[in-house]
């Protein structure tokens, strides 16, 4: 297996994994530890219903999902199969005694790339912007304006800018349940360019 670490302020991010290729489940996981004590971190405070949200993205922003990893052993644990190869950037998002924490690692996926499936089942998402405002309206097949009553992750919708050479992160959240169709963010870059 392949074992990758990062130290961000007084914890340690270990990220081990075996080869991935597609088509194929394997497992992946982290373990965050305490750099004073040497004890390992369990205890994560619940952001947007979960305690840790891990996203992956290739690096031409053409496969990305939102996942959440489960504890077991003292490690936070993934069970994935990748549906297209490549490069990839795997963000973990989590807070650690009132902390936020935002950690990457880059993977290499072998294989080709399988057929993906249709989650948005008919519906119609159409993107507008006015100044730095960013909405997104839905609809039904029929370009019916479908309501939005349900929350999810503790948000109305959550909303991840990323720019193509994968160093400009954000995750921002409408929290608003209008009854609309509309969802609106308004989300800080950090650098200029395609997102």
């Amino acid at each position: 297996g392949v074992r990758k670490s990062v130290d961000i302020h007084s914890s340690r991010v270990t990220f081990d994994h075996s080869s991935f290729k597609t088509g194929e489940e394997t497992e992946f996981s982290f373990s965050l530890e305490d750099l004073s004590s040497g004890m390992k971190i369990t205890n994560l405070d619940i952001m947007h219903d979960k305690p840790m949200h891990v996203i992956l993205v290739r690096d031409d922003l053409q496969h990305f999902d939102h996942i959440h990893p489960v504890l077991e052993d003292a490690r936070w644990v993934v069970p994935y199969t990748f549906l297209a190869g490549g490069q990839y950037r795997i963000w973990v998002d989590f807070i650690s005694k009132d902390m936020a924490h935002i950690v990457d690692f880059d993977v290499l996926v072998d294989g080709d790339d399988a057929e993906e499936q249709d989650h948005l089942q008919g519906l119609q998402v159409e993107m507008k912007r006015e100044g730095s405002t960013y909405s997104f309206l839905v609809y039904d097949e029929e370009k019916n304006p479908v309501t939005l009553t349900e929350r999810f992750l503790g948000a109305a919708a959550h909303l991840v800018t990323i720019d193509t050479t994968l160093q400009d992160f954000g995750h921002t959240h409408d929290e608003d349940m209008n009854g609309d169709n509309i969802l609106t963010f308004t989300p800080s870059f950090m650098k200029s360019g395609e997102h």
